[in-house]
């Protein structure tokens, strides 16, 4: 007799750090190939939503500061998982890095150093595709706000989206349609550092804005 199937759910897990886009990996095995994304078989009694497992995935308190959580799709077959049927389905998170602070078996780790590193199961196949739908997304909407921590500068936004995309915006643009879009409110505060202070904002919409038109590449000044 087959025993039951078990569903879980796994979480890509995306933040910046040091201006670079880094994905949440765990390591449950003392070998490279052991690192993976979070994850947890669906709890009927504890869990009532998807949500839910995806949250606790990350481990309490760490699953109640995701700024943003989508669901991308489900994976199922024989050969996910040696010797077992599995089947996953896959979110991906947006958060500040500083909540989930680095462990021995917990490192936040560029996604380039990923896309060319060994990972258990198919898991890098699966932080690619999440990956891919963060970017498409990101060119046209608020998005990449959502790795920052509380109150940003603009500058910061602008990495934020050039570390997502993979290439420079134009600065004047993003920021024209950022203030024009209203989503953005000034905290009072300022950051000051070696140049001129700069303005803090925070967002004042909790979900993402969708933009008119696709974010732009930086364009060529002579």
């Amino acid at each position: 007799m087959s025993k039951p199937l078990q569903v879980a759910v796994n979480v890509v897990a995306f933040s910046l750090k040091a201006n670079q886009l880094c994905v949440l990996l765990v390591n449950e095995g003392t070998h490279d190939a052991s690192w993976q994304i979070p994850g947890s078989i669906i709890d009927i009694e504890q869990d009532h939503s998807l949500e839910d497992t995806a949250k606790r995935a990350l481990g309490s308190p760490h699953g109640s500061k995701i700024l943003y959580l989508e669901q991308v799709q489900t994976k199922g077959s024989k050969d996910r998982i040696p010797n077992e049927w599995s089947l996953a389905v896959v979110y991906y998170a947006l958060m500040d890095h500083h909540v989930i602070a680095q462990q021995p078996n917990l490192c936040w780790m560029p996604v380039e150093a990923v896309l060319t590193s060994k990972m258990a199961f198919d898991h890098q196949t699966l932080i690619e595709e999440s990956l891919q739908r963060l970017q498409n997304k990101s060119l046209y909407t608020s998005l990449p706000i959502f790795l920052l921590p509380q109150e940003f500068t603009l500058t910061e936004v602008q990495k934020a989206y050039e570390a997502v995309l993979g290439f420079c915006v134009e600065k004047k643009s993003l920021r024209r349609r950022l203030l024009d879009a209203d989503f953005l409110e000034e905290t009072g505060n300022i950051r000051r550092a070696s140049h001129r202070p700069a303005q803090l904002y925070r967002l004042s919409l909790p979900k993402p804005y969708f933009f008119a038109r696709i974010i732009e590449g930086a364009r060529e000044h002579k």
